[in-house]
């Protein structure tokens, strides 16, 4: 029983602390363009090597003119980062991580897939291999929302097996090559470390 408890502590303050990273990595690490130093790179940020940055659009053009302030790479280094630690939080079913990152609409749906999981005794386990590329591909703006669509490049390591250890589907050992489009927005009012994710689709 003890060592159930200590175990349920300690998965709760590893949550915990991953949360506080993640907001202190995206509002100290990815600060706004007028205090963060210059030099560096979208790889450096999102901590991949040989991740481009891609050349400013029509999206990032549109964005800029809503917002002056409005930086891609580092828009990009916190979507990254948000990519990755949402992968992560869905195959745990972790909800606790997920909160601050999603939409409701979005955390409807994983939810919904978390609770099939359980319900059937199966779990699924994702691995980020590479995360290959990330550019933004759409934006919109509007008096209620700024929404910036993403695409992300990477390669998945992604299967699901039963209570006994069986694999029912995927393969542990194959890498996937993987694109996905996540859909961004936070109200026009608030602040750049107020983005929630609140679409996701194939890309």
């Amino acid at each position: 029983m003890n060592q159930a408890a200590d175990a349920s502590n300690l998965s709760a303050v590893v949550m915990l602390t991953v949360y506080w990273i993640l907001l202190i990595v995206w509002d100290h690490v990815f600060p706004p363009p007028a205090s963060r130093r210059t030099g560096g790179s979208l790889a450096d940020h999102a901590g991949r090597n040989n991740l481009p940055v891609s050349a400013p659009t029509r999206a990032t053009s549109l964005l800029r003119q809503s917002d002056p302030t409005f930086d891609e790479t580092a828009f990009l280094g916190r979507a990254c980062l948000c990519y990755e630690v949402v992968l992560e939080a869905y195959a745990k079913g972790d909800a606790e991580t997920l909160e601050p990152l999603v939409g409701q609409e979005v955390r409807d749906v994983f939810a919904r897939a978390v609770a099939a999981r359980r319900a059937n005794g199966v779990t699924l386990e994702i691995a980020l291999v590479a995360l290959r590329e990330a550019e933004i591909v759409h934006a919109g703006v509007g008096k209620k929302a700024i929404k910036v669509g993403v695409r992300f490049r990477s390669e998945l390591i992604r299967f699901t097996r039963a209570t006994d250890g069986k694999i029912i589907s995927g393969d542990p050992r194959q890498i996937v090559p993987t694109a996905d489009l996540w859909t961004f927005a936070r109200d026009p009012g608030t602040g750049a470390s107020a983005w929630r994710l609140i679409a996701t689709e194939p890309g």
